[in-house]
């Protein structure tokens, strides 16, 4: 899962066992050896905090004595006009409407559909820790008459710029990104204002606290209306102290950590972080904020016009974006230059005009996007540039009512999702237009059985769209604490935790640390955590060892311990990660080093990869890859070196782009160039590669209808009103059938989410014209397939996902989910090592890892006596540079591939045989989304035809023929026609040693249906399953993360996708349309959200 700042990628949280852990954002090498951004934090930190608590009525003008009487005047004045802002308002609110860019590592600037105002947020500083974790940022919002506490529109995200006005009958909440929202007084109590998921409430010590409501975390008062306090649901919080002028002095953190403010007058100067790092802010003679100096020693610069508007950033790189404004303060244009440094260069410009109830959107390319929007500034429509409509309406508290599609042709006719919601504006359901709904429920009824009677915005039972049940139960915070599956009456898979603190519970951390996560078939793993609130130590069930983490004063990850290994990591003072070491002890000892370089926009420029390998081979060989972008960040070139120098293997990739960065060029140096020409919705219409060129048409919903391939032949999409295909078929040159699947989510009537039934029209490696009828468990496992005329599969599973049965033969698993034995074939034996890799699961060969538990080697037992060995150029599995293939019978000889990437995915290989001087190649043309659409092998070229998972089931050559047909079982194994050496196969995945599948960071073995490493992002409950036991409707293509396949472009994903829950947004607000985020697990998931934001994304990215 990657952490996310308003569209800022900032750093990886790693999930362990359900524990979160963050490790900051990869950096890049300078070649091994330990580099020279190393930023070490010292052993102690600042722990004394500064300030009091502040007395008297916090206002928004923040005059003051010390402050000048012209000063407090024209910041009084300027104050006055905030609340006059047109709708939708200022800063951020999940109901507004914004068009995004994203400038570098901190920075993000939005232009908001509704009134033209510029919000930019960048975030200075960011501090992991238990609770609430600290998050400095800087928002500046173009319309607003306020001095904050960075000058004239910037504000700071914490402390003195956020604050209650506090009347008799209005309490005025000023919120971290800027917007205001006002409670009233109404039945002795506070009413929310309409879009806020936030209730507000006086304390008997006359403290007041504004709770949200889904995550419960808290913003708390004083009387006069100063932030205290951000708490979260357990009381973990971020406290504030103040200084003169009522300015924030000092914040601690819920570990006890202090950071401290300065200032010049009323404007920040510094601020310094617990362990020293200084931030400084400078001003020009108008009081404007005009740079930032990190505390890696990058400077950010801000330009103004006369009127003090913001016109333009430039980023620490050179790379410079200017805004400019009609004569009503609104932006009117976005430019981004061409040339670093340069602000009067050539730019590509977005511009926007404004009517009113609409704003036109103009691309740099020069299409426009028509938004309407509502009286309060909501988008009620989008039309694209070419003329497709989607609407929407709203509730009113400004939630999602219903979603029309561009189906109707501009006649509002098009297909309907809605959503509903309980009179606490809880979401309750969500439909696709073809009838298939989730449902929740937040109270206890005759149709919900949870022992949880209080937290009446947290869900307390579900209803996924197969009828699949959950009942949940929290804790008094509102933690979770038992999932249960109660779709039958019994026997239904539980899961429980229990948190530090509550209800006895008691692990070392803070209050509501999660103590320990027990899964469905009883078996628990413990976590414990040291005085500051960092996970100290994971210990799973079962013969996998304990993980003990080490961290330096600021909560970064320095070290980690399981088993025989040691991980180091090693950070810059931008927090990014920019070396890590890997260290294996005992027999076979041996260490690994990646070294990682970034320029100063935090982009990765280059890692750098050496190791001893465990048994000479490949992995020993020192790889190197570089990156290079352009102003707007777009990646232009990739080169791969293998060793560093490369004397062995030197590629680099180019990229091209347009002015609305769609990739207009891909040169993967054997091959030449790909071409892409896109439509005026930046739809991908034809593509040229060696084999000639295919071309692209699309429905109104932007789903692809056809594919036209060179010499004739063709693919064709069909879809539902929901989006979701009900038809994939192909046809050669001569336009005979090449392939053709038809897909029904009918279940007697009742429109399902999930695949009811497949149809083969021609049969591939099955009889012409079979069905496939699946069946799923109340978990939405596959536990049946049925083919007419063919093959029967069944599955079984036990209460934590582990299949324990596929047709005749039972499989065993021990405590920690591992397989254990077979008993369709006495002879396949199954081992681990201590980490949990899988190094053995045939009497046919063996797997070896590396100490950063990389598949490093691969032996065949039999006549060859062969192995495979592997080279990466960081320490995943992920981006593998190098195989060597050993065989030693009945003579030694040696073959070696090479394989290089670009930004979309593997992009090419290079094999040479033993005895051979020259390799051969294979070049792999991707669609920008990263889809392969063919693959050249010295000079022949064939195509891909793939089903809605994204498996291959057909190549066809550039002159229209059929060069081959592929079919698969329901996990994959092939029923006939897969080669040995696919690059894209089932799922899109490639071919690797022993029947597995490459899946990004694992590999995957389908005979038993799991990868064959636990899952290291920790975002499966089974750290083993496969696509979790749903490989019809699943697919997980990084080997991270089970995703739904390509079943739908529209709301159909929005219904599967997620899981309904908690936050509306958080505190400081979201950026583009956020979904609900997570609390119980329920499948509601990221509705509202994810359709809001599809429906602007959708028309004008």
């Amino acid at each position: 899962m990657r952490a996310r700042l308003l569209g800022v990628v900032v750093g990886s949280t790693v999930a362990i066992g359900g524990m979160l852990v963050f490790v900051p954002a990869v950096a890049e090498p300078g070649g091994g050896e330990r580099p020279g951004s190393v930023w070490e934090a010292p052993a102690e930190v600042n722990r004394e905090p500064v300030g009091e608590i502040p007395e008297g009525d916090w206002s928004a003008d923040l005059a003051a004595e010390e402050i000048a009487d012209d000063e407090a005047e024209l910041r009084t004045l300027m104050s006055a006009g905030d609340d006059e802002v047109a709708a939708p308002g200022l800063g951020v609110q999940e109901h507004y409407g914004f068009e995004e860019f994203g400038l570098d590592d901190i920075h993000t600037a939005a232009v908001n559909l509704g009134n033209g105002n510029l919000v930019v947020r960048a975030e200075d500083l960011a501090i992991n820790g238990p609770g609430i974790g600290l998050s400095l940022d800087r928002f500046y919002n173009g319309l607003s008459q306020r001095f904050g506490g960075y000058g004239p529109k910037w504000s700071i995200s914490a402390a003195h710029d956020i604050g209650l006005e506090v009347g008799p009958t209005m309490v005025v909440f000023r919120a971290p990104s800027g917007f205001r929202a006002h409670f009233t007084e109404a039945d002795g109590g506070w009413q929310t204002p309409p879009g806020l998921q936030a209730d507000l409430a006086q304390q008997d010590n006359g403290e007041w606290v504004v709770t949200y409501r889904q995550n419960g975390e808290r913003l708390v008062f004083t009387a006069g209306g100063f932030l205290l306090r951000n708490e979260d649901r357990n009381g973990n919080a971020l406290t504030y102290a103040y200084g003169a002028n009522n300015r924030v002095a000092s914040v601690t953190d819920a570990a006890g950590r202090v950071t401290s403010y300065e200032y010049t007058g009323v404007r920040v100067s510094t601020i310094t972080d617990p362990a020293g790092r200084v931030f400084e802010f400078g001003y020009d003679d108008d009081q404007r904020l005009t740079s930032v100096k990190g505390a890696d020693g990058a400077t950010r610069h801000y330009g103004y016009d006369d009127s003090g508007r913001l016109t333009r950033i430039t980023t620490a790189e050179g790379s410079v974006t200017s805004f400019g404004y009609d004569d009503r303060n609104r932006v009117s244009s976005v430019d981004r230059h061409l040339t670093s440094g340069e602000p009067d260069s050539t730019a590509a410009t977005t511009s926007f005009s404004y009517a009113a109830g609409q704003t036109t959107l103009t691309d740099p390319d020069g299409n426009d996007s028509t938004i309407e929007l509502d009286d309060d500034g909501r988008v009620t429509s989008v039309t694209d540039p070419l003329g497709r409509t989607r609407s929407q309406e709203w509730t009113p508290n400004s939630q999602v009512a219903t979603q029309t599609d561009a189906m109707g042709g501009g006649t509002g006719e098009g297909n309907v999702t809605s959503y509903s919601y309980d009179d606490a504006n809880n979401p309750t359901q969500v439909q696709l237009p073809t009838g298939a709904a989730a449902n929740a429920t937040y109270g206890i009824d005759d149709g919900c059985a949870s022992p949880t009677s209080g937290h009446p915005h947290l869900v307390k039972c579900s209803t996924d769209p197969e009828g699949g049940q959950k009942t949940f139960a929290y804790d008094g915070p509102g933690n979770l604490t038992h999932q249960t599956d109660t779709t039958n009456d019994s026997g239904g898979q539980e899961l429980s935790y229990t948190h530090h603190g509550i209800d006895g519970a008691s692990c070392g951390g803070k209050q509501g640390q999660q103590c320990s996560s027990t899964n469905g078939n009883g078996h628990t793993t413990q976590y414990t955590y040291d005085g500051d609130g960092n996970l100290a130590t994971v210990t799973p069930p079962g013969p996998v060892a304990p993980t003990t983490y080490s961290y330096d004063s600021v909560g970064r990850v320095t070290q980690t311990e399981q088993g025989d290994q040691v991980i180091g990591y090693v950070y810059d003072a931008a927090d990014r990660l920019v070396q890590q070491t890997e260290e294996v002890a005992g027999e076979g000892a041996w260490e690994s080093d990646t070294v990682y370089d970034f320029d100063n926009d935090g982009q990765l420029t280059a890692e750098v990869r050496s190791g001893e390998p465990i048994g000479g081979g490949a992995y020993g060989a020192q790889s190197r890859r570089d990156h290079s972008y352009d102003t707007r960040g777009n990646t232009t070139a990739v080169q791969t070196r293998v060793p560093a120098d490369g004397s062995e293997f030197d590629v680099t990739i180019a990229m091209g782009y347009d002015s609305r960065g769609n990739m207009t060029s891909h040169d993967d140096g054997v091959t030449g160039a790909r071409t892409y020409a896109y439509d005026a919705a930046s739809q991908l219409t034809q593509l040229t590669d060696p084999g000639g060129s295919v071309t692209f048409t699309y429905d109104d919903n932007g789903n692809e209808t056809g594919r036209s391939l060179p010499g004739g032949a063709s693919i064709s999409k069909e879809y539902d009103d929901s989006s979701r295909p009900t038809r994939i078929s192909s046809v050669d040159g001569d336009e005979e059938s090449v392939s053709d699947y038809s897909y029904s989510f009918d279940d007697d009537g009742v429109d399902r989410s999930k695949i009811q039934a497949r149809t083969d029209h021609v049969g591939i490696h099955a009889p012409t014209g079979s069905t496939i009828s699946y069946s799923y468990d109340s978990l939405g496992r596959l536990v049946d397939a049925n083919e007419s005329g063919g093959e029967h599969w069944t599955y079984e599973y036990d209460l934590n996902g582990n299949r324990t049965k596929s047709g005749g033969a039972t499989t065993t698993y021990n405590e920690a989910d591992q397989i254990t034995g077979e008993d369709s074939n006495s002879t396949t034996q199954f081992a681990y090592d201590n980490r949990g890799n899988l190094e053995q699961a045939f009497m046919t060969g063996s797997y070896g890892f590396a100490s950063s538990n990389q598949l490093d080697a691969v032996g065949y037992v039999g006549s060859s006596w062969a192995s495979d060995y592997f080279a990466y150029i960081d320490s995943s599995n992920t981006s593998r540079v190098k195989v060597e293939e050993i065989t030693r019978w009945p003579f030694q000889r040696s073959d070696v591939t090479y394989e290089a990437e670009s930004s979309l995915g593997l992009a090419r290989t290079s094999t040479l045989l033993h005895g051979e001087n020259e390799p051969s190649h294979e070049s792999i043309t991707r669609s920008p989304d990263g889809s392969v659409i063919s693959v050249a092998r010295d000079g022949d070229t064939r195509y891909t035809v793939s089903d809605h998972q994204g498996s291959t089931v057909a190549v066809i050559d550039n002159a229209g023929e059929v060069a081959e047909r592929y079919a698969y079982d329901p996990f994959g194994q092939a029923r006939g026609g897969v080669a040995q050496d696919s690059l894209a196969g089932y799922a899109g995945g490639q071919t690797g040693p022993l029947g597995t599948i490459k899946f990004g960071a694992r590999y995957y073995v389908p005979t038993f249906g799991v990868f064959n490493q636990m899952d290291p992002a920790g975002e499966e409950q089974n750290p083993y399953l496969y696509a979790a036991g749903d490989p019809i409707n699943n697919v997980d293509p990084t080997g991270l993360d089970t995703d739904w396949a390509s079943l739908s472009q529209m709301a159909g994903s929005c219904l599967t996708a997620g899981e309904i829950g908690a936050a509306a947004g958080g505190w400081a607000g979201t950026w583009v349309f956020p979904g609900l985020g997570s609390a119980a697990g329920a499948t509601i998931g990221g509705l509202y959200g994810c359709g809001t934001g599809m429906l602007i994304t959708g028309a004008t990215s």
